[in-house]
């Protein structure tokens, strides 16, 4: 793979926007890397999106926050002299913030009945009384309930599949970045027909790409690992034997190097377009020969 290549992948997968002059004088940069280095560094970048995207990271963070709050109601909960059975169950309570809630409960009801037990009872005392019981009561308003706290988690664990599935996509079209085409069309159109064959033949085999910590796989609805005549499958040869089968790849050069093509079957409306395309590239290559 070309030096700038690599650059340009790179910018496109961090998001970095390059001018056209700057994007003449990265293509300029003609030193060949080899391919697995380049796949590597590619696979293992790691960008705002992936690490939302990384399950591990989220909950290492999510866990480290969450404990340290945890850890301070606790201390909190003996400095206000609650007693230890309380403290002990606190960590019972389902969720950091309704353990927030729990402790500023335990506090108002303490101190409602330490003032009960005293011996005054005048106005003052009746009407502060009633102050703490509103606080109590709007109190039980605002406690985050069962649904709330599932609601809560459930736009949190989208938003994680969200995240993952762009990412997966993003690997994906990583597959064809290194593609020869054959077809004298834009780069994104051939991706996209790239892509849309990628998707109709891994449903047509019931097969899925799987992202597993920045390592991509091909997986049957088993869950098991893909063979062919007894030999495992990479998303990578896929992809390649893909494209071999349908003469989208260029055959003529000779760092060229055709793949083994697997028996496939397509949907008949993206095989209608590609055939339209490569009849389209022909009449194109004869008319320059006139």
């Amino acid at each position: 793979m070309k030096t700038g290549d690599l650059i340009s992948s790179l910018a496109k997968q961090t998001g970095t926007e390059i001018s056209e002059e700057q994007s003449k004088v990265i293509q300029e940069i003609t030193q060949e890397i080899p391919d697995e280095v380049a796949n590597q560094i590619k696979t293992n970048l790691f960008t705002k999106e992936s690490a939302l995207a990384n399950p591990d990271i989220i909950n290492k963070l999510k866990a480290e926050s969450l404990d340290a709050v945890d850890g301070k109601l606790k201390d909190m909960a003996k400095d206000l002299g609650l007693d230890e059975g309380f403290i002990h169950n606190l960590s019972e309570v389902k969720g950091t913030y309704n353990r927030m809630d729990s402790v500023k409960k335990a506090v108002l009801e303490a101190h409602k009945q330490s003032l009960l037990n005293k011996e005054n009872k005048g106005g003052d005392l009746q009407d502060e009384i009633a102050n703490l019981n509103k606080e109590l009561a709007n109190l039980k308003d605002t406690t985050i309930g069962k649904q709330d706290h599932e609601d809560v988690i459930k736009t949190y664990e989208d938003n994680l599949k969200e995240h993952a599935s762009r990412m997966l996509n993003l690997k994906a079209e990583g597959l064809f970045s290194n593609a020869k085409w054959a077809m004298d069309i834009s780069p994104e159109a051939n991706l996209q027909t790239a892509m849309g064959l990628l998707n109709s033949e891994l449903k047509n085999k019931e097969l899925s790409l799987v992202n597993t910590n920045g390592h991509l796989s091909l997986q049957t609805k088993e869950g098991s690992e893909f063979y062919v005549e007894n030999k495992a499958v990479t998303p990578q040869e896929f992809a390649n034997n893909l494209l071999a089968g349908h003469k989208l790849l260029k055959v003529s050069e000779p760092t060229q190097t055709t793949p083994t093509v697997v028996n496939t079957t397509t949907d008949p409306g993206l095989m209608e377009a590609v055939n339209q395309a490569n009849q389209l590239n022909a009449d194109l290559n004869k008319l320059g020969e006139l």
